[in-house]
This record gives structure tokens, sequence and C-alpha cells, in this order.
């Protein structure tokens, strides 16, 4: 494993900056391929799940 020295994904909406730190909190519980795109899903603001979509490349 390894740390990168600047993150790739950090709060930008509302509900992901809603939760008890005001800076927001995102963090990444799996990464899932499925018909041609990348399925993120990730706990945000110590309140939500959600997911990002992306297409592979």
């Amino acid at each position: 494993l390894d740390r990168l020295d600047d993150p790739f994904f950090k709060p930008e909406a509302d509900f992901e900056k809603s939760g008890q730190y005001p800076a927001g909190t995102v963090f990444i519980e799996g990464l899932v391929p499925y018909k041609g795109k990348w399925y993120l899903y990730y706990g945000c603001a110590d309140s939500f799940v959600a997911v990002a979509v992306r297409n592979h490349q």
C-alpha cells in the first residue's frame, strides 16, 4: 500500500460537507468495474453512503 501526496477524491458537494467536520469528509469503501464503468462507493460526512461513476478509459 502507498499514499498519494495530494488527494484525488475530496468533499465538494453540500451533502459531503454536512457532517461534524466543516471541511467535509469522504472515505472510499470500494471500487467495482461493471459494464464498462467504474463504480466508486464512498462514505461522506460521517452520515451518508454515495457512489461516483466513471467510464473505463
